[in-house]
């Protein structure tokens, strides 16, 4: 199926700010070792050139349950403030 193009992610961060003045924290996690991990270089990028906030992580793994589980628990702990989970 074909995204309409004013649906892709990269027209939808470089318009965010006609929709809203809030954007949420975003939290990013790759492993450098991962095939997604050029993709999520340039999603990076396209949030740094939008001004969105967000946190960028990487660490030396691929695309497996260990490193997920790190990234998960570190991204809760980035978007959700202390004493609400």
């Amino acid at each position: 199926m074909l995204v309409p193009r004013d649906m892709e992610l990269a027209n939808l961060i470089n318009e965010s700010h006609t929709y809203s003045q809030i954007h949420p924290l975003i939290y990013i996690a790759c492993g450098k070792r991962d095939d997604l991990y050029p993709n999520v270089v340039r999603l990076r990028d396209m949030l740094d050139r939008a001004k969105m906030d967000f946190i960028f992580e990487q660490a030396d793994a691929g695309h497996e349950w260990g490193f997920w589980d790190i990234a998960v628990q570190r991204g809760l702990d980035a978007v959700i403030p202390d004493g609400k989970r």
